[in-house]
Parts: structure tokens; sequence; C-alpha cells
């Protein structure tokens, strides 16, 4: 089988993915808190706790998709943050900052680079630091899904790397393929 990093996958597995997403909205939760904490118990199935930075109003937007296996989501926050993160156990979350929402995110201490995805395994905790005004996409997809997508594709994922990576590199013309769909889909639900 021919070897390939994740982030560089062929798209055609996403397909069916976005079909289901754009359909009737099945699956969607969408919702709006003004406290850090309350926001911070808004994610399906993960455990976080945030600190805000600094002083002001907080104001958090959160629009999530759940299917079978998978999780989608847009985090806007107001204020910059310190978020302690543990993602659902047999996952792994990619997250991708909105580059015209967004100054630059730390994973635990990392600097995220412009071509960088976000990446780390369900059941262990990760730190973010988020500036003021952030917008960011994510996926946690099981690893079995993961694992089956991979396949399909005659991909052979190095899990070993995968489970230490904080930030993986990506084709710029993936990147934006991802983020165009993830902007689409969210400006469809405002």
């Amino acid at each position: 089988m021919p070897s390939a990093r994740p982030v560089d996958a062929p798209s055609a597995p996403a397909a069916p993915l976005w079909g289901a997403l754009a359909s009737a909205h099945a699956g969607l939760h969408e919702v709006r808190a003004h406290d850090v904490d309350e926001h911070a118990h808004n994610l399906t199935a993960w455990q976080q706790h945030y600190d805000q930075l600094g002083p002001g109003r907080f104001v958090g937007r959160l629009t999530e998709w759940r299917l079978p296996h998978i999780q989608v989501f847009r985090e806007q926050t107001s204020q910059a943050l310190r978020q302690s993160c543990e993602v659902w156990t047999d996952s792994f979350w990619f997250g991708v900052p909105d580059p015209l929402a967004t100054l630059p995110t730390r994973i635990n201490g990392r600097l995220h680079g412009t071509h960088d995805v976000m990446v780390r395994p369900g059941g262990e905790r990760f730190e973010l630091v988020t500036p003021d005004r952030h917008s960011l996409f994510g996926v946690v997809v099981q690893r079995q899904a993961l694992m089956d997508a991979a396949a399909q594709q005659g991909c052979r994922l190095d899990w070993h790397a995968l489970q230490q990576a904080e930030v993986l590199r990506a084709r710029d013309d993936a990147r934006q393929a991802c983020l165009h769909a993830c902007t689409r889909r969210a400006a469809a639900t405002e």
C-alpha cells in the first residue's frame, strides 16, 4: 500500500461527510454562551476547562454537527483563552483556526503555523492558547473510521507519528478546500 501523511489524503471520502452535513440539519447543535465556564462544557463528549486571559465580556458560539463516528464543529470566542482540552477516547482531533478571524494559536506551547493542522489523540489532555476574536474549525474522527477511510483510499497511516504529532503540515490547496467547505457550511446555518 502507498504511504501518505494523514492531511494529504485524497478528498474523496470527505464528499459523503459534507453531503451528510448539508442534509436537513441532522445532528446540528448550536449554542451561545456569555460565561467562559459554561462555554467550555458545550462541546459534546469533551472534557474541557477554559481560563479567560484578559478583561472584558465573554461571548462564545459553538456550531456542532454529530454524525456516527465523527464530530465537526466551529468554535468562536471573543476573548483570549487558555483551554485545557481532552477529546473523547479512541479518536483523533484535527483543528484548523480560521485564518480570516484569528491571530496565532498555540498548542501545548507550540505556535501553530499558517499551513499547519493541529492534531491530538483522544483520551490525552492538551492545551490551547487562543487570541481574542478566535474562530476554529475542528473535526474529531473515531480511530476505526479514520483507519477505514485510509484503507479505502489505499493509504497507510503512521499511527505512532500521528499519536505524537501536535501539528501537521498540510498542502495549501487541501487546507483551503477544507476551510472553504467548513466556512460555507457554517455560513448556511447563520
